[in-house]
This record gives structure tokens, C-alpha cells and sequence, in this order.
């Protein structure tokens, strides 16, 4: 981030360049506060030649309302990115809203992907994130279960639909509904990996076993090639004897296949969709988004790992 605020700081001017010249895999953010008119020409200059290059104009009253939180928010989205697609495959389309989709308006999404009566690329929507695209649900999806079961090969409509998708796409995340019915069946058909969140509850730990279940039938039947990525223990309360109960068994029992990453109980998690944004981009700075950051970061690293 390079924050010019007057006609006398000039790093805007080069530093820029450099930076997206040295290091082509970082989309570098750009921040000009209170900058002269010239310096908006210079970054877009630049943008012809370096298209991971942005920048982002802060207004007075912006930059007063936001503080020193614009500014960490900023430098989370110009890290090393990833493109990402999410296929929102809940019929309460949780995912589409919380990214800032007005569900009611969804004409084309997952429902239409697994009917196979359009293209995969037709269903995909962009967001308001730059490296993330959506594949949208919407109620209508509570029908799909019925009118696939009596398809051939029911449980590989989503893998056949998003094949082609896997050369486009560094990670395809499937949101998937709290229930083990045909939508989850082609969710973790068409996967390489799952990952099990599990909240720090008595019956959390009861889905768990049958879950496990229904993953090794998949493994056995339907994808031999699907892994567990990791288990990621949810809604922790540090100061519930319960939740230290939970995070101790689940630990005892599966040890490295759980996240070392814990996501604890925040309101800010629980506000963020609400306003239809990421808790990245609602408020970067709150516990909820560091817990999840260090999560994705642990992710990553697992991946490069493995290859």
C-alpha cells in the first residue's frame, strides 16, 4: 500500500511500477489519499502495462469514517491471490447473500447446472471481490433432489458440470447444505477434499460420526480420490467448559486432521453478512477475520505441501 498524501510525497509516482514489475504475483493496491489530479493518469498509465495493478481513491469523509481499518483491509485484498470460484449449493443460499446477491433476482445458478440446461459458464456471476466468481442458489433448489432421482448417474450431474471449470479456477469451494441428502452426495463426488467444520456443541459431535459414514461410502462407491482436508472446530467460547470439551475430544480422536486454526464466537462474523460482505471486507481488523485469514493461510500452506 503506498498512501501518497500530498503533492510532496512522489512515492506514487515509481514505486508502484517497481513493485508490479518485481513481483508479477501480487496484485499490488494502490492507495491515493487526498493525492493531485496528475497522480490518477500515472497509475492508469501503469495499469496498461501491469493489469494486476489497482488503485483505490479515498474520499475525506471515507477516509475519516474507516480509520486505520480501510488501510488493513486494503492490504488483505493485495496479498497473493488466488482465483477462486464458490458454488453455492445450500437452497438457502447463504453464500449468494452474504456476498451481496439479492437471491430474489437469481434467474440462473446451481439448480440450472445440475439440470445440466446450461453451461457452467453461464451460471457463473461475478462479485464484488476481484478474484472471486459465484455459481448462485436460490430456494428453487429444494427441487433438485427429487428431479435427479431418477436420473442415470445422479450423483456426477455437478462433476460433469464443472469439469471444465478446473483449468480456469487455482480453488472451486462448494457450500454445501447441513444435511447428507443428494445436493452433498454430488458435492463430495465432484471433490478432491472436504472440509468438515464442526461448532463447539454436544451435537456437533454427533453429526460427526455420521458424516464420517457418508464420506467413506463416497470414497468406497463414488470418488476414491476424495481426502479430508481438515477439520475446522467453529463458534468456540473460551469461556464455556463445553467448548474446551468439544476442541479436547475432537483433538484426542482425529489430532492432525483437525486445523490448528480455531474460529471463535465474534459479532462481527455475525453482522458481516447482513450487509452482504465478506468479514475481510466488513471489518478486517475484528477477531472473526483474523481467525479466518490464519485459516486460509493454513490451507495454503497444506496444499503447497502436498504438491
Amino acid at each position: 500500500i503506498i498512501a501518497a498524501r500530498n503533492e510532496e510525497d512522489n512515492l506514487y509516482r515509481n514505486l508502484p511500477k517497481v513493485l508490479a514489475q518485481d513481483y508479477p504475483e501480487f496484485e499490488v493496491i494502490v492507495v491515493l489519499d487526498q493525492c493531485v489530479d496528475d497522480s490518477i493518469h500515472i497509475i492508469r498509465a501503469f495499469q496498461k502495462d501491469y493489469p494486476h495493478l489497482r488503485y483505490i481513491e479515498l474520499e475525506r469523509n471515507k477516509h475519516r469514517k474507516f480509520g486505520k481499518k480501510l488501510p488493513l483491509t486494503i492490504g488483505i485484498k493485495g496479498a497473493k491471490h488466488k482465483k477462486v470460484l464458490l458454488i453455492d449449493a445450500d437452497p438457502q443460499a447463504n453464500a449468494t447473500s452474504g456476498l451481496g446477491i439479492n437471491v430474489d433476482e437469481i434467474q440462473i445458478g446451481t439448480y440450472q447446472l445440475l439440470e445440466h440446461t446450461k453451461a457452467a459458464g453461464e451460471t457463473i456471476i461475478n462479485t464484488s471481490s476481484p478474484n472471486v466468481d459465484l455459481i448462485p442458489a436460490h430456494i428453487d433448489l429444494v427441487a433438485i433432489e427429487i428431479e435427479l432421482v431418477d436420473k442415470d448417474e445422479r450423483e456426477y450431474m455437478m462433476k460433469k458440470a464443472i469439469g471444465d471449470l478446473r483449468a480456469i479456477y487455482d480453488y472451486i469451494l462448494i457450500d454445501c447444505a447441513p444435511s447428507l441428502g443428494l445436493l452433498t452426495l454430488n458435492a463430495l463426488t465432484a471433490a478432491d477434499s472436504v472440509i468438515i467444520p464442526i461448532q463447539c456443541e454436544y451435537f456437533a459431535l454427533e453429526g460427526l460420526g455420521k458424516l464420517l459414514n457418508t464420506i467413506k461410502s463416497i470414497q468406497r462407491i463414488h470418488n476414491p480420490e476424495l481426502d479430508i482436508e481438515g477439520m475446522l472446530l467453529t463458534m468456540y467460547d473460551s469461556r464455556l467448559r463445553l467448548s474446551n470439551q468439544v476442541v479436547e475430544e475432537v483433538r484426542k480422536h482425529f489430532s492432525d486432521m483437525v486445523f490448528d486454526t480455531i474460529i471463535q464466537r465474534n459479532v462481527r462474523l455475525g453482522e458481516a453478512p447482513s450487509y452482504g460482505e465478506s468479514i475481510i471486507k466488513y471489518d478486517a481488523s475484528s477477531k472473526g477475520a483474523t481467525n479466518y485469514l490464519n485459516m486460509a493461510n493454513e490451507l495454503l500452506k497444506k496444499n503447497r505441501e502436498k504438491v
